[in-house]
């Protein structure tokens, strides 16, 4: 099987042997491919043994066994094994490149927002985004398994709803004085399906309630919320930062302007510059907010 991502529109898609899937479906069938693979070695390797099994009797019952069913289904396990390795190899890859490519554009999208609000580039770690990404497929993954199985639970339910029907229908001929010679057989037999298919609907919505994707949905969002948190710090740090430069500019050219005043004779700089009202007012108040004690 041929696995490798394509972008379109911005978002991650798989090609699987020619067959274009959203990105947690491809994982999906990826999954899916690997199990079966890994059944099918578990056969080889069954077949295997009893093939060794097999020599190993004649062998003490004065026999002649031959090895060629042996070497052959040695080859196939082999071969199998291999299947194995190449699909668990996709999948690895196939995740990772999915995992890096929502990493990296919640990373550049946050990196250039902060530095279209600052001029400055900011200190974000990848890594938080990564996880954010990694947690993210695992749930749209888990998501389409939990929606399947509820799928399945609802279609057995949906067939015992069918049988009781038709047990009302043979019900109520009967009571109007309709029945059939096979009405018995009928109840019967669909009471019986009936039986079987609610141990099935049982085991359905058993497994899909086992496979409820709430915690990992949990995951997601204290991982969102990290990631949040993170940028929203670095974008105040940022802030900051280019804070402290105009600032730094500012001093640099009140500096020059009550020289350049001194020079001509101006004895205080306020002559011809004095702070804003606003900024008058911005400073006054950070300074008396400094001031004040915290609040224990």
């Amino acid at each position: 099987m041929s696995a490798k991502i394509s972008i379109i529109d911005g978002q991650v898609f798989v090609i699987l042997d020619g067959t274009t899937l959203p990105a947690a479906e491809a994982i999906l069938a990826l999954r899916n491919h690997r199990d079966d693979a890994r059944s099918e070695l578990s056969e080889t390797e069954a077949k295997l043994a009893d093939a060794e099994k097999s020599y190993a009797d004649d062998l003490a019952a004065d026999g002649d066994p031959t090895k060629g069913v042996i070497g052959r289904c040695k080859g196939d396990v082999t071969k199998a094994k291999k299947s194995v390795v190449a699909i668990e190899s996709d999948l690895a890859r196939i995740h990772a490149e999915i995992v890096d490519h929502e990493a990296g554009k919640m990373f550049s999208t946050a990196i250039a927002g902060i530095k279209s609000d600052t001029g400055i580039e900011s200190d974000l770690n990848e890594s938080v985004a990564q996880n954010v990404a990694e947690v993210g497929l695992r749930l749209a993954v888990a998501q389409i398994e939990h929606g399947e199985a509820l799928q399945a639970a609802e279609s057995v339910r949906n067939r015992v709803a069918d049988i009781e029907r038709k047990m009302q229908e043979i019900t109520q001929r009967r009571i109007d004085g309709n029945q059939t010679d096979s009405d018995a057989q009928q109840i019967t037999a669909l009471d019986y399906d009936k039986a079987a298919l609610q141990d099935i609907l049982s085991q359905a919505v058993r497994n899909a309630s086992s496979l409820d994707p709430a915690e990992i949905r949990d995951q997601h969002q204290r991982a969102l919320s990290v990631w949040n948190n993170h940028v929203r710090d670095s974008a105040m740090k940022a802030l900051a930062d280019a804070a402290r430069d105009r600032e730094a500019d500012l001093v640099a050219a009140l500096s020059n302007l009550a020289g350049a005043a001194h020079e001509a004779g101006i004895q205080n700089i306020t002559e011809i510059w004095r702070p804003s009202e606003e900024l008058q007012t911005f400073v006054g108040r950070t300074l008396v907010s400094a001031m004040l004690p915290r609040a224990a």
